[in-house]
């Protein structure tokens, strides 16, 4: 908690895996298509659908900032 984030912001693979295609569209409606890690100092475990491969993967996460392919 604290940091903010959107809507989309799943912290587990599980989650990310099970999310929905409308879920996984709203994750992306700029065309975000890779993972960002923000620009602040924390360290999260998060994960991103790589639209390539389709498939989530692992990405650390800063607390802020970043896009919104941010499980």
């Amino acid at each position: 908690g604290g940091c903010g984030g959107n809507e989309n912001n799943i912290r587990t693979l599980e989650e990310c895996e099970s999310a929905s295609p409308d879920q996984r569209a709203l994750a992306r409606p700029e065309g975000d298509k890779q993972a960002a890690p923000g620009n602040c100092f924390a360290y999260l475990l998060r994960y991103y659908y790589d639209l390539l491969e389709c498939i989530c993967k692992k990405c650390i996460y800063g607390c802020c900032g970043g896009n919104r392919n941010n499980f």
